[in-house]
């Protein structure tokens, strides 16, 4: 079992979205987004940080992220999920593990947009069973002075 660690927090973390104050319209879903801030200062290879929270029921659609300057020279980014009961899985038939890259794989992060979560296999359209906490994970290397911010859409049932 991968217990993912959290080392460290998104700039401006908050709690789950608050309740919706207009009505969904279709699909008896609401969309929510989660908007990340994240200030990076030569973080190890490896550094876990929670960007956010996903409460149980949301419907994944996808995000993206960029950084303040290329990070293609000195490491690389990865998103994934963990359970924030803290059991190392995102499920609650505790099948699936903490996954720190379920979302995107090590990408290289420049100053262009870079989406995650937009494929069946990356997790597009998956339900949270749990409540969940959205990570952010350097690798290939330590990151410079960096600057990355992003969101997360996901649909809350109504």
């Amino acid at each position: 079992m991968a217990i993912t660690t959290i080392n460290s927090y998104e700039d401006n973390i908050e709690t789950f979205p608050p309740p919706a104050s207009v009505p969904a319209r279709s699909g008896g879903t609401t969309k929510r987004t989660i908007y990340f801030e994240i200030t990076l200062a030569s973080q190890a290879s490896g550094e876990d940080i929670l960007i956010g929270c996903i409460p149980k029921g949301a419907t994944i659609l996808g995000g993206t992220h960029i950084a303040s300057a290329t990070l293609s020279n000195s490491g690389t980014t990865a998103i994934g999920l963990k359970g924030a009961d803290e059991s190392g899985y995102i499920d609650s038939a505790n099948s699936v593990s903490d996954n720190i890259a379920i979302l995107k794989a090590a990408a290289a992060l420049s100053t262009t947009l870079v989406p995650f979560g937009i494929t069946q296999a990356l997790s597009f359209g998956y339900t949270a069973q749990k409540d969940l906490y959205l990570t952010l994970t350097t690798g290939a290397g330590p990151v410079g002075t960096e600057v990355i911010r992003g969101w997360c859409d996901f649909l809350l049932p109504v």
